[in-house]
């Protein structure tokens, strides 16, 4: 049996080499090429912390389109497989890679605009353990991992092909094994698919509570700060006040402690004629900043802000 699937492999393996080229002249690569940019670049735009210019960048990706022709030609020859199962398995491959490379050119974006404005202004949009982590990734899913998908996509359709014919040996619980006690499913008295649902919203909650953690004690760091600030003088020189307003507010809303964030959004809320906006921030900035120079500078500014709205409101009447 294994032998039939071997050569099953192989003229899958044969269909992709002979459809290759077929698969070149039609374009098929420059559109998955098209596809993989925009959608990165919608990802990239929605989720990216700090606003940027270069975006995701031009030029060939070098990703491996041919994955996709690869599926194709597995499930075309898995011809003892239900033509459902052969879709859904298909399409779910697809998905895999197509996150696959729309993720790494996110990080390999990222990383690079990281190193660009270290290099020129010395502003780390990237912590050097967030660039770490980023540049693991991008080589885990793509130069590394998806230099085996070829081989990985072979054995999943290989395994599923057994599955399919009741060929794959079944696994036997040890001798001794207490059936009761098989499943922490069972002992919360759940079905298989409660079970699961319950699995896979732990880990989901359990991601975004890490994040919301990590994201947190990133806003309270001198160079993640710096970067704000950095940003908001860009966007002030450009007079884009409310781009400017955002990274301010992202600031404070993760928990910054820096009298200087408050001090430059209030700057911007006088610079709008708003003096009672101007004075809230300051006074949430005597909350939450606990440097008493930081809070002599505050005060200072808050006695300013509160005289101003108080000729404002003269005027009005």
């Amino acid at each position: 049996m294994l032998k039939h699937e071997a050569l099953r492999a192989l003229a899958g393996f044969a269909i992709y080499l002979l459809l290759y080229p077929l698969w070149s002249w039609v374009g098929a690569g420059r559109a998955y090429d098209a596809l993989i940019r925009a959608i990165a670049a919608r990802v990239d735009e929605a989720t990216r912390h700090f606003p940027h210019v270069t975006g995701i960048q031009q030029g060939p990706l070098g990703f491996y389109d041919v994955l996709i022709l690869l599926v194709l030609a597995c499930a075309a020859v898995s011809r003892g497989m239900p033509l459902a199962s052969r879709a859904r398995r298909s399409l779910a491959l697809i998905l895999v890679i197509v996150v696959s490379h729309v993720s790494a050119l996110i990080l390999q974006a990222r990383v690079a605009m990281s190193r660009e404005v270290w290099a020129s202004e010395r502003i780390m949009l990237l912590l050097p353990r967030e660039r770490q982590i980023a540049l693991w990734l991008k080589h885990a899913v793509y130069e590394f991992g998806l230099q085996l998908a070829p081989f990985v996509i072979v054995g999943l359709w290989v395994y599923w092909n057994l599955r399919s014919r009741n060929a794959w040996p079944a696994s036997s619980p040890p001798a001794g094994f207490d059936e009761r006690g098989r499943s922490w499913s069972r002992v919360l008295g759940l079905t298989r698919p409660a079970a699961r649902l319950l699995a896979t919203s732990s880990a989901v909650i359990l991601s975004i509570s890490i994040f919301l953690l990590w994201s947190a004690w990133r806003e309270r760091l001198p160079e993640h700060v710096r970067a704000h600030l950095w940003l908001t003088e860009r966007f002030l020189r450009d007079r884009n006040w409310a781009l400017a307003e955002t990274q301010l507010q992202a600031a404070i809303d993760g928990g910054c402690r820096d009298d200087r964030v408050f001090l430059k959004l209030a700057a911007i809320a006088k610079g709008q004629g708003d003096f009672s906006g101007a004075v809230a921030v300051l006074e949430r900035g005597l909350l939450v900043v606990s440097d008493s120079e930081g809070k002599t500078r505050l005060r200072r500014a808050l006695d300013d802000s509160m005289r101003d709205a108080s000729w404002s409101a003269a005027q009005d009447l």
